[in-house]
């Protein structure tokens, strides 16, 4: 399904930032508007009121995140909004936030279309990613927030490992969405992908 395939490309954009000098080679912004277009074709193929969520809070992240990028070019470099560190963190915090409501949203509106089509063991395998996916991001953020905030410690090890710990998180979301691609476009049923720690059912028993 092209929706997905865009949703798909869109979150590489956004997951995975390359800078050349000032220029953001992957561009937040235009994954944003990616996977908003993709969300949008998905939502009036299947009409389904959480993709619609999903893709309008993705048009506000491709916004903010285009002037934040039209800032920063003018600047020459990186752009904060505030001259608080404090502030830049929570609105760091925010987005991250406002990225796991637009990715659950998505695996809820997957899940529905996979219950329209009955394909059960697939919308229930939905579902429980969702549930992990969303604890996952829930555990990262909170460690993120007590780091940066409480302790003050934004350049210690133990942040980097928190926010790398959350880049695997992301990028696991990314090969759930690919093999959701895959299952629409060849017509297959199953994900055939293991959370950590979670051994899932083979569809074919």
């Amino acid at each position: 399904m092209k929706g997905y395939n865009k949703v798909f490309w869109g979150l590489i954009f956004v997951v995975f930032n390359i800078n050349l000098g000032p220029v953001n080679i992957l561009p937040d912004f235009l994954g944003y508007f990616l996977i908003s277009i993709g969300l949008s074709a998905i939502q009036n193929e299947y009409e389904h009121d959480s993709f619609k969520l999903a893709a309008v809070i993705a048009n506000i992240l491709g916004a903010y995140t285009l002037i934040t990028s039209i800032l920063a070019f003018v600047s020459g470099g990186s752009y904060e909004i505030f001259n608080n560190n404090v502030f830049n963190i929570g609105i760091a915090l925010l987005v991250s936030a406002a990225n796991l409501v637009m990715e659950f949203n998505i695996l809820s509106g997957t899940a529905s279309i996979f219950k329209d089509m009955e394909k059960l063991e697939d919308e229930e395998e939905t579902y429980k990613i969702q549930r992990n996916y969303t604890y996952l991001c829930i555990i990262a953020l909170f460690f993120m927030s007590i780091t940066f905030n409480i302790f003050n410690i934004s350049n210690s090890a133990i942040a980097l490992i928190i926010v790398v710990y959350y880049l695997i998180v992301r990028i696991y979301y990314i090969t759930v969405i690919r093999r959701i691609k895959k299952i629409f476009d060849n017509g297959t049923m199953g994900y055939e992908i293991n959370m950590p720690n979670e051994n899932l059912e083979d569809d074919n028993n």
